[in-house]
């Protein structure tokens, strides 16, 4: 019996261990050979000190998450790169991280065959979007050799990039990706690309890009797309702020070519455009054919951030107390803090007062049950009651 306490006692920290991922320590050399003789995938970690959802993915993902490890221990070779220091820097100006965190995903040759932004707080989504990504043809590589880090960028373009050991640091904003563009004979190479994804640059080129998007998502995939969706939502802003109903319905048409297997995409345009020019049934109509779309599952999230939007800005009864119908389902067991203080505030707006209070009083419970802010819920529950008297 001495003996197998013994071993439970050992074995415990390994146990412990296996639930957090195991990131290799060493040089980007190491990591790729590493990768090359045990045919696995690198997948990087690519990260900022003052990043906090970084630190979030590090601390709810990659630390004590027994799915996310067991994952990612036995399919990968997990690492980690800080990109605003040293190797960092020449990492970041080869593969342009957008945002952070970033996941970016090499194969065993050490090529980039896809990459994910952002922080998924859903173990579960997490999970599911890291088998999607492993399971596709790794060999599907963006168009440029991942393995030439040391590249002839222009000055400009490696002065974009942050350098935290360099307190003078400033983004060159003065400076002319357009004039230095002008001079290059391919601008679907990477050097060029490498410019005009990261800069601002002129509607001739912008144009060019839309022009030979087919080209372009060939080569640079997920980047393209990042730039040619930011492009749009610029060009619908600009159409709402003008009323210019026909470029937006330019954008909304170049969007749906661009992504046909991803209807989600126009969607969500559209409603950035009724929702800038304030029609808001068009938004509730929008989200309304969605919930009758028997192939499509709208979760109270998404229910939840119209709701709030109509409660904030809408004042057609008639929409609000459509909103009020897309509750329906969850009412039974709904226990969403946020959710349940956006469906007592429609009930307030909609004159619904002795539901409002109702609904307000358990908004608050549930929100001080899970140390939730409710002094919004408390300032709602006051007017409710003014207004009851």
């Amino acid at each position: 019996m001495k003996q197998l306490i013994i071993g439970l006692l050992l074995s415990a920290p390994l146990m412990l261990a296996a639930q957090d991922v195991h990131f290799f320590q060493g040089t980007w050399e190491e990591v790729n050979a590493k990768a090359k003789a045990e045919n696995k995938p690198i997948m990087v970690d690519a990260y900022t000190v003052w990043c906090g959802p970084c630190k979030m993915m590090d601390k709810t993902m990659f630390h004590d998450n027994a799915a996310v490890a067991d994952l990612l221990n036995s399919s990968v070779i997990p690492y980690k790169i800080e990109c605003e220091h040293d190797f960092g820097l020449t990492f970041n100006q080869k593969f342009r991280v957008a945002g952070y965190p970033s996941l970016l995903f090499f194969n065993s040759d050490g090529q980039l065959f896809d990459r994910l932004l952002g922080y998924d707080d859903n173990t579960a989504n997490f999970v599911s979007t890291l088998k999607e990504v492993l399971s596709g043809d790794q060999q599907d590589t963006y168009g440029y050799d991942a393995k030439e880090l040391s590249m002839p960028w222009p000055d400009f373009y490696k002065q974009s990039f942050r350098n935290a050991e360099d307190s003078t640091w400033k983004y060159p904003k003065d400076a002319d990706p357009n004039a230095w563009l002008d001079q290059q004979e391919n601008l679907l190479s990477e050097l060029s690309w490498g410019v005009m994804s990261r800069m601002m640059v002129n509607d001739k080129y912008n144009e060019h890009f839309k022009e030979h998007f087919s080209e372009y998502k060939r080569l640079y995939k997920k980047e393209a797309d990042n730039k040619l969706q930011n492009l749009l939502y610029g060009q619908v802003r600009q159409a709402a702020a003008d009323s210019n109903e026909a470029s937006f319905q330019e954008a909304l048409e170049l969007m749906k070519k661009a992504f046909p297997d991803e209807p989600d995409n126009a969607y969500y345009l559209n409603l950035y455009y009724c929702q800038s020019t304030g029609q808001w049934d068009k938004c509730a109509a929008a989200l309304q054919a969605r919930i009758d779309d028997p192939d499509l599952e709208v979760g109270l999230g998404e229910i939840n951030s119209m709701a709030w939007s109509l409660y904030e800005s809408c004042e057609d009864r008639k929409v609000l107390e459509q909103a009020l119908t897309w509750f329906d389902p969850f009412l039974e067991d709904m226990a969403d803090y946020p959710a349940m203080d956006t469906y007592a505030a429609l009930l307030f707006k909609t004159g619904r007062l002795d539901e409002a209070e109702k609904w307000a009083i358990n908004a608050i419970d549930t929100g001080k049950a899970v140390n939730m802010n409710v002094s919004d819920t408390e300032k709602l529950l006051e007017m409710i009651r003014q207004k009851n008297r």
